[in-house]
């Protein structure tokens, strides 16, 4: 099982539980999103979450 960081409102690391569990109870979690483009126009997004 993947483990995300939960933070409060202003962005606080407070705790870390498993992801399906972390956003089933509505926790805020902290994501990373990257998003390259290339010359020809071509996009790649990452999700982690």
């Amino acid at each position: 099982m993947t483990k995300v960081a939960i933070v409060d409102k202003n962005d606080n690391v407070i705790g870390a539980m498993d992801r399906q569990d972390a956003v089933s109870q509505g926790q805020i979690v902290r994501i990373v999103r990257i998003v390259l483009f290339n010359s020809k126009g071509q996009i790649f997004i990452q999700n982690a979450l």
